[in-house]
């Protein structure tokens, strides 16, 4: 069967074509997709110029066009002028539901809440179907604390949506955060992927997703749907201040923050982040400034409210906290997420118990918080409180099972059943099953030497034991600091609480990760955040980070002078570069380091700083300016009060030392390349310093391992020599010690070779391969009591070898001190060796020397159990159960 067009139909759709209504309408769609494409780009400017001329149109539908031309305002943080603007079409449509819409989200940024509700009342009068103000209505409310009306709305929208009455990506969408809202993840998640397929290029849709990401602990995936909307639309700067809370490096998020404030000056997001940033650094003032600015912008931010309560709480201000507080309370009464944001910023500057107290806080306001549960959990758990932590975590859990801080943190606490306790004097130990044996006793020895050494010098009493973690997982390790695997540190102290990695946790990660080993001193590291104890004891949390650090980096040195960080030639290099941390800033160098190894250069300025503090006024002045900060007194007070100068002379007088020291080194400084630039790979120091650089001492360095190539051994001892002359603290690999140590092993020069490895090792943390060659070679000479110091120096970074202590119980044995030998040989049992059977034998016969003869019988008879033909514990036996005479 044919179709036949009429004739009629052809000429009607021709006469239709050429109407000047079709031309119009043709024109104004043209129109208004030009002006939305250039909105969905992010230029603004050319949007609003396009939409200004169709908002005097009267085409019926006006939703995309209000919407767009209004969004420009918006988007630029033109929110004052929008304002102004809105009101004027309003004079002319006073009952046009959109331009009501706009209106009121233009109130909201400005913080009119109460003229923002009455106004979207009202444009839902007029379209009771416009989801959009809806939504915006029912965000109002739960800005407010009006709960019980904002879910109200959240689920009117959901039962839309159920219904089939959304078609849109963008009506989806709201369906999608009223249902995030209401806590329905899953059903959020799978209506923002259709809206997604929907719409694919939709920025507000990748938008909505990436929040819901992040708000749900996917941060990958939320940076991933952030950078895909940036891709379309680079100026829009809400997407920059969410990719910014979706970073984990602090210097990043502060670059994107500023970027984001280039693109809206009038962002309060991203004010608020850079307030937050400066509060991690200390530096409140400069905090209070950017607070102050998101406050002009929108009075009504409890966001920004709760940061500058932080900023009052941190620095003791008590009636000044209470009058924000009180502010709060006036805008919503209800509001937990105030006190968890001041919670969450009281983790940063260590005062963990006032994390718990806000958590708490705002659990009281909001029962539904979940975060907050978690929030106190964690911080219940670093201060030691485990059994009511895993009651707050599991709620938060059982509510939110996406958090991966409490996920992680409660399957950390399940897996405690695989650890033993250990007590001494003054603490009690938490460490691996596996471990215990192995490392128990050294860490609890350590951590009583240093509670003697430190005790006596600072004023600081723990009301009950100090708890140690030793943790055998990394990811253990990392999850117990902040609820994440993942992390690069290797201790940290909670105050009466500490934790840190054993060495088979770092050997372990670096193998996980495809890293190449480098030395790990467990001990300097454990001594560190033991140091700790003492500092935010006696300053009740309240110490500045950098003093905190270079107070604890002190310590090692002065505990241990091998323990003292090898970072002479970068820091002088830095003073010689002037990129060295002015005291105002030197917070900024933990958090957000700005090129290669500035953290470690903090860490190491901090400590001559406070080296310098000590050699000028004495050591008692560190206990009064702890004293001081523990007062809530800043810097500047406690300087004056303690030591009656100002941190700027302290500054002053401490750089114009280093640069006179720094003379002493102009040989080794002259002709260095850049120490500090980023690398495509990574290289050995040596390598850096040896590429094509003329410095003299690298130069005598790189000489000196030719020469031995060519087994030139006495020219190869003299540029050596002169190298450590010139330079005597480079312990960097290939460093002129480990050059003479080959010359003196290829000339068989034994009594030289003994000399530089131990002046080696009074310069060196690591060197454990050196300190057992040493030590083996002063066995062999009978000196024994040296034999053992460096064999247990070589326990500081490898304690799993089984050689070692069969050493040291070699010693021991010989010199017939057999409770210590006893104690080695149970280390090496708990090792698991393959000769296990020997191991049991080694240790009953120690044990029967010692006049134990009922524990010898016990152990030999592991012994037979494992090789029953083993002669001599047969013998052994025997002896074991022969009656006395």
């Amino acid at each position: 069967m044919k179709t036949h067009i009429s004739l009629y139909g052809i000429i009607g759709v021709i006469i239709l074509l050429f109407t000047p209504n079709f031309v119009a309408a043709q024109d104004y769609t043209d129109a208004l997709d030009e002006a939305l494409l250039a909105l969905k780009i992010g230029d603004y400017k050319e949007a609003r110029k396009l939409f200004r001329p169709l908002l005097e149109l009267d085409t019926g539908d006006d939703r995309e066009k209000v919407m767009g031309y209004f969004e420009t305002f918006l988007e630029v943080g033109e929110y004052t002028a929008g304002l102004e603007e809105v009101e004027k079409y309003l004079e002319k449509i006073p009952d046009d539901p959109y331009l009501l819409n706009m209106k009121g989200r233009l109130l909201i940024l400005t913080g009119k809440y109460d003229e923002a509700e009455q106004t979207f009342i009202r444009s839902r009068m007029f379209k009771f179907d416009y989801w959009r103000n809806l939504y915006d209505l029912a965000e109002y409310y739960a800005k407010v604390g009006r709960r019980y009306e904002a879910n109200g709305l959240y689920n009117e929208l959901m039962s839309q949506y159920n219904r089939g009455n959304f078609k849109t990506a963008l009506e989806v969408g709201y369906a999608a955060k009223a249902m995030a809202a209401l806590g329905q993840i899953h059903e959020a998640n799978s209506a923002l992927n259709t809206a997604n397929r929907t719409e694919p290029d939709n920025v507000h849709i990748l938008q909505w997703w990436a929040e819901l990401f992040l708000d749900e602990f996917a941060t990958d995936q939320a940076r991933a749907n952030y950078e895909e909307a940036l891709e379309i639309n680079p100026s829009k700067a809400d997407l920059y201040s969410g990719y910014a809370r979706a970073l984990e490096n602090f210097g990043a998020m502060e670059e994107v923050a500023l970027f984001a404030l280039e693109k809206n000056p009038n962002c309060v997001e991203a004010h608020n982040i850079l307030a937050e940033i400066l509060i991690l650094d200390s530096r409140y003032e400069e905090a209070e400034e950017k607070i102050n600015r998101a406050l002009e912008i929108n009075p009504s931010s409890i966001e920004a409210l709760a940061y500058l309560a932080t900023i009052h709480h941190l620095r003791d201000e008590t009636e000044k906290f209470i009058e924000v507080e009180s502010r709060v309370r006036n805008i919503n009464p209800n509001s937990g997420q105030f006190y968890f944001i001041i919670g969450g910023n009281c983790v940063r500057r260590f005062r963990y118990k006032d994390a718990v107290t806000f958590g708490y806080h705002a659990i009281a306001r909001n029962p539904q918080h979940w975060k907050a549960y978690a929030l106190v959990g964690i911080n219940l758990h670093r201060i030691g409180e485990t059994q009511e932590a895993y009651r707050y975590l599991q709620t938060a859990y059982n509510r939110d099972p996406f958090n991966l801080f409490a996920s992680n943190t409660l399957n950390l606490l399940d897996s405690y059943k695989d650890f033993d306790t250990l007590e001494s004097e003054h603490f009690s130990l938490l460490i691996h099953k596996s471990e215990s044996g192995v490392l128990g006793k050294a860490i609890l020895d350590l951590a009583e030497e240093n509670f003697d050494s430190l005790s006596v010098r600072y004023p600081y009493q723990p009301e009950g034991k100090i708890k140690i973690e030793a943790y055998n997982n990394h990811d253990d390790f990392a999850v117990r600091i902040s609820g994440l695997p993942e992390l690069g540190l290797l201790g940290v102290c909670f105050g009466d609480v500490i934790a840190f990695d054993t060495p088979k946790a770092r050997s372990d990660y670096a193998d996980q990760m495809g890293l190449a080993e480098s030395g790990y001193n467990w001990s300097r590291t454990f001594w560190h955040e033991l140091a700790h104890v003492m500092a935010l004891g006696i300053s009740d949390h309240r110490v500045p980070r950098w003093f905190t650090e270079g107070l604890s980096v002190y310590e090692e040195k002065r505990a241990r002078p091998e323990w003292a960080r090898d970072l002479e030639l970068e820091f002088y290099a830095a003073l010689d570069q002037d990129i060295l941390l002015t005291l105002e800033e030197i917070n900024k160098g933990f958090t957000r380091p700005e090129f290669p190894g500035q953290l470690y250069l903090t860490y190491y300025q901090a400590a001559r700083l406070i080296e310098f503090i000590i050699d000028k006024y004495g050591f008692e002045v560190i206990a009064g300016l702890l004293t001081e900060f523990g007062k809530g007194n800043d810097l500047e007070t406690s300087f004056m009060t303690v030591i009656q100068d100002s941190p700027e002379n302290v500054e002053r007088e401490f750089f114009n030392e280093l640069r006179s020291e720094m003379q002493a080194y102009e040989n080794v400084l002259v002709g260095l390349p850049d120490l500090f630039g980023t690398e495509e790979k990574e290289v050995s120091l040596l390598e850096k310093l040896t590429g094509g650089t003329k410095n003299p001492f690298f130069e005598k360095i790189k000489e000196g391992y030719e020469l031995i190539q060519t087994q030139k051994y006495d020219e190869a001892e003299r540029q050596f020599l002169d190298a450590i002359e010139l330079f005597p603290n480079f312990i960097e690999p290939g460093n002129p010690y480990q050059g003479l140590a080959q010359v003196y092993r290829a000339q068989g020069q034994r009594a030289k070779l003994q000399q530089i490895l131990k002046r080696y090792l009074s310069i060196a943390e690591h060197a454990e391969e050196e300190a057992r060659e040493l030590a083996g070679m002063l066995r062999e000479d009978g000196m024994l009591q040296e034999a053992e110091y460096y064999y247990k120096r070589s326990l500081q970074v490898q304690p799993y070898s089984i050689g070692t202590y069969a050493n040291l119980a070699g010693i021991y044995q010989s010199r017939e001190l057999f409770p210590e030998e006893i104690e080695q040989r149970r280390i090496i049992v708990a090792l698991d060796p393959l000769d296990k059977s020997k191991a049991y034998y080694n240790l009953a016969l120690s044990l029967y020397n010692n006049g134990e003869k009922q524990e010898a019988k016990m152990e030999v008879l592991k012994s037979l159990e494992i090789a029953p033909g083993f002669r001599d514990a047969q013998k052994l036996l025997l002896e074991c159960i022969k009656l006395p005479n």
